[in-house]
C-alpha cells in the first residue's frame, strides 16, 4: 500500500521569489518539493510523481501554468488542465496562501477563476482573496511599542499640554528623561495648543 504524500511545487517567476514559495509549500508540510523549471521543466513533469491520496501545494495559484508560447496559447486554461492532472491521479491541490483547496468544488471554481484573471491581466498579481490572506499575515508585525514609553504617557501628557512650560526646548528637555521626543509627542499627543487633545 502506498503511502500518501504532500508534494510542493514552486515556479521561479518575476516579483515571485522561490524562496518564499519554497517556505511557504514547506511550512504548510510539503516534504518534497519540485522546482520549475530548474528540476522539472513543466508542471507535466512535476506532475508524474502524483499518486492516489498525494496532496499538492502551491502558494499562489497563478505560478501553477506554464508561461503563454507557441505551444501554450491560454495559459489560464493550462492552469485547468494542471489541476484536472492533479485530479486524474486522485490527487488534490491547496494554495497555501489562502488555504482553498480542490476537493471543494466552491473553492475550486474560485481558485480557477481567480487564476484566469490573474494571467489574464499578464503580470499573475494577487487576487483580493489572496491579497486579504496575504495582508492577514502581516498583523502583529512591525516595531513593538516600547512598554517604557507607554507607561509614561500620561506624565508626557501633562508636560506637553501644561502652560507653565513656556518653550519648546523645555518640554523637550522634560520629555526626553520619559523616553519621548517632540516628534513623538507632536504626532500621538497633537499640537501643544491642547485643540487636539486625546478624549479619555
Amino acid at each position: 500500500m502506498s503511502k500518501t504524500r504532500i508534494i510542493g511545487i514552486v515556479r521561479d517567476w518575476p516579483r515571485h521569489s522561490v524562496d518564499r514559495q519554497r517556505r511557504a509549500v514547506e511550512g504548510a508540510g510539503a516534504t518534497i518539493v519540485y522546482t520549475i523549471p530548474h528540476e522539472c521543466p513543466t508542471w507535466r513533469d512535476a506532475l508524474r510523481f502524483v499518486r492516489s491520496g498525494d496532496c499538492v501545494l502551491i502558494e499562489l495559484i497563478q505560478l501553477l501554468p506554464e508561461p503563454k508560447s507557441a505551444r501554450v496559447r491560454h495559459p489560464a486554461m493550462d492552469g485547468r488542465d494542471a489541476i484536472e492532472e492533479i485530479e486524474r491521479r486522485g490527487g488534490y491541490l491547496i494554495e497555501t496562501a489562502t488555504k482553498r483547496n480542490t476537493a471543494d468544488a466552491k473553492q475550486r471554481a474560485a481558485l480557477i477563476a481567480d487564476m484566469a484573471k490573474s494571467v489574464g491581466a499578464g503580470g499573475r498579481s494577487m487576487s483580493s482573496e489572496q491579497a486579504r490572506a496575504n495582508g492577514a499575515k502581516a498583523v502583529g508585525r512591525g516595531r513593538k511599542r516600547d512598554p517604557i514609553v507607554d507607561a509614561n504617557r500620561e506624565a508626557a501628557e501633562r508636560i506637553w499640554y501644561s502652560r507653565r512650560i513656556k518653550t519648546w526646548a523645555e518640554a523637550h528637555e522634560l520629555l526626553v528623561p520619559l523616553g519621548w521626543t517632540m516628534w513623538r509627542a507632536h504626532k500621538e499627543l497633537g499640537p501643544r495648543d491642547g485643540s487636539s487633545k486625546p478624549k479619555r
